[in-house]
C-alpha cells in the first residue's frame, strides 16, 4: 500500500490530528527513511521491537490516498495531468467562502502537485489546513 512520505506524514499529523489511519511510519535508527507497518499490528510490533532491542523508535501516522480523500472537501477532484497528480475545481460554485478560497487555491497554487497521488493529496490537505479550510481534529 502506498502512503505519504515520512516527512509529509509528520507535517500532516501535526496539522490535522488524524489518527484513525490504518498505517504507521516507524523511524528505525538503522534505516534513514523508516518503514510502514499496518496499524492493527503496529503497536504490537513497535512494542516488540523496543523490548527486543531496547531502542526507542519514533513513529507517526501514515496516510493512504483513500484516507486523505475522505477528509478533503467534496468539491475537488484528483486527476493525473501531464505534470503529475493534482486537483481541479470539480464542483466548486463560489457560492460560499470555502468554495471561493478553494477556487483561488487551485487556480493559482501549484505546490501540491506530485508524481504520486497520495503525496499530491497530502500536500493539498496541508495547504487547506494552513489556509483554515480544514480544521485540526481534537480528540
Amino acid at each position: 500500500m502506498n502512503v505519504t512520505s515520512l516527512e509529509l506524514s509528520k507535517e500532516l499529523y501535526d496539522l490535522s490530528g488524524w489518527n484513525k489511519t490504518d498505517f504507521l511510519w516507524v523511524a528505525a535508527p538503522e534505516r534513514d527513511e523508516g518503514y510502514v507497518v499496518k496499524d492493527k499490528t503496529a503497536l504490537h510490533a513497535l512494542n516488540e521491537m523496543i523490548y527486543q532491542t531496547g531502542k526507542i523508535y519514533n513513529s507517526t501516522f501514515a496516510y493512504d490516498l483513500g484516507y486523505i480523500l475522505e477528509k478533503l472537501p467534496l468539491q475537488v477532484t484528483l486527476y493525473k495531468g501531464v505534470n503529475g497528480w493534482t486537483f481541479n475545481q470539480g464542483n466548486i460554485t463560489k457560492q460560499n467562502p470555502i468554495d471561493d478560497e478553494l477556487y483561488k487555491l487551485m487556480r493559482f497554487e501549484q505546490s501540491f502537485k506530485s508524481d504520486k497521488p497520495e503525496e499530491a493529496a497530502g500536500k493539498f490537505a496541508i495547504e487547506l489546513f494552513k489556509r483554515g479550510i480544514l480544521k485540526k481534529e481534537i480528540l
